[in-house]
């Protein structure tokens, strides 16, 4: 299929199924034509993948796979110490693809992990990190550091230099922004190693035989019949098929010829690019002693406060990073908040944190003796409460659905008491124990007016 993506700009998408060795090639390429004629570079193309690679990939019928590594359109969590672990040690792997680490911190990076996890497949893996993972990877491996926020390309050779973006960069550039500049970087590199396409090349040659084949017996059949005018027509026929294989051939020669421009285009760029990386270096170098250090940030200081009657998210979003994925949010606790003036904003971020990080500690590995969950709290200046009668004879307050599961509403965090209604404070919580986890689902005031 071709497309006009510009004034004199072809783009043309070529898909491929081959079956080869008892198993099926899928290939989907891109390639881009300057019809104009005129002398000058070409301008960068906007590349999106073809929507039928995501269906595809999200076909259950098919197990979709480049060497040994399943493709699909998810990302991977990386939440614990020992997936930490094993992340490490796939990263020495060369043959795996190439790996964006996202730590998600804020809305724009959750986003930005869901966007390039269905609009790079096959090109790269999307992995996302905590702080805590983050932190854990660059310490087994100094050049993998990935930005606060932000996000970090690992290339398949972990000496060659990734591409990062800050969360201010994200924020800032935007999503898409984002996702064309890593796009541009990886299509170039995956187009030079997968090499020409043997699948259409085979499946070509082979119609051109045919054609040939059949052109001859017309030839013979004409000679046998002393057909003089079949003959002239069949040996038209068979220039027309040579015709057609000249063209082939030239087609596939000018396609190796791209390649090898491409690649010493590619080759170039990466010099110039490594010649202005180590100006710049050793610049840097003659300023401040270089060394590798860790970033010193304490991630509970940069919990953003919440404020009334506005989207939750990015305070919601620190939290759950912070606290290491011991605690989430739900929509609903989302919504509740966004509904109510609450009065004191700072106070109800301050009883989140501190509540964030009692599950920190209750499914940490140095939780101690629990006891009665109410006193463990108020050990750390929490006042919850375990029981509630009104919410529990309330078939609509007593219970709430969250990822499939159904969880209890009746705990709560008394954030606030002895003051006017709108000003009763609540968070209202459930302990996941499967998941080692604290499921928040209301943060406002009273469920229920006394």
């Amino acid at each position: 299929m071709t497309q006009l993506v510009d004034a004199d700009v072809e783009l043309t998408t070529r898909v491929t199924v081959a079956t080869v060795m008892q198993k099926t090639w899928f290939r989907v390429g891109l390639s881009r034509e300057q019809t104009a004629g005129y002398l000058s570079p070409v301008r960068d193309t906007p590349i999106f993948q073809p929507g039928v690679l995501g269906m595809v990939v999200r076909d259950d019928r098919l197990n979709v796979s480049i060497g040994a590594q399943r493709i699909d359109d998810s990302y991977l969590p990386i939440r614990t110490a020992s997936d930490a672990e094993l992340l490490v040690h796939s990263m020495g792997k060369s043959q795996r693809l190439p790996i964006v680490l996202v730590h998600l911190r804020s809305p724009e990076s959750w986003a930005l992990a869901r966007l390039l996890s269905t609009r790079l497949i096959g090109l790269a893996r999307v992995i996302t990190l905590n702080h805590s993972t983050s932190r854990q990877i660059f310490a087994s491996l100094p050049i993998v550091n990935v930005p606060f926020g932000g996000a970090l390309l690992v290339w398949s050779d972990l000496n060659a230099r990734g591409v990062s973006f800050t969360g201010e960069e994200i924020a800032l550039r935007g999503i898409d922004n984002v996702r064309a500049r890593l796009m541009s970087r990886l299509a170039a590199i995956s187009a030079l190693a997968r090499g020409i396409d043997e699948g259409w090349r085979s499946a070509r040659t082979a119609t051109q035989q045919m054609a040939r084949s059949a052109a001859e017996e017309r030839v013979l059949r004409a000679i046998e019949s002393d057909d003089h005018s079949g003959e002239v027509e069949a040996l038209r026929s068979q220039v027309s098929g040579l015709k057609d294989d000249l063209n082939l051939w030239q087609s596939i020669a000018e396609e190796s010829e791209e390649k090898r421009v491409e690649a010493e285009s590619l080759a170039e760029n990466a010099e110039d690019a490594i010649r202005n990386a180590d100006y710049w270096r050793e610049q840097y170098e003659a300023a401040v002693t270089r060394s590798v250090t860790e970033d010193v940030v304490d991630v509970w200081d940069l919990v953003p406060i919440l404020v009334a009657r506005s989207d939750p998210q990015a305070t919601f979003r620190a939290l759950e990073d912070a606290a290491q994925d011991r605690i989430v949010f739900t929509d609903s606790a989302q919504r509740s908040w966004k509904s109510i003036s609450y009065p004191d904003a700072a106070d109800m971020t301050l009883k989140l944190k501190m509540l964030a990080r009692g599950a920190v500690d209750l499914y940490g590995p140095d939780s101690g003796p629990i006891g009665h969950l109410d006193d463990w709290f108020a050990q750390r200046g929490l006042k919850v409460a375990s029981s509630d009668q009104t919410i529990s004879r309330s078939p609509k307050l007593r219970t709430f659905d969250f990822e499939g599961r159904e969880y209890s509403q009746v705990m709560h965090v008394k954030v606030r008491d002895g003051v006017k209604p709108n000003e009763v404070g609540r968070i209202h919580f459930d302990l996941d124990k499967e998941n080692q986890r604290i499921v928040v689902n209301h943060v406002a005031v009273k469920l229920y007016s006394s």
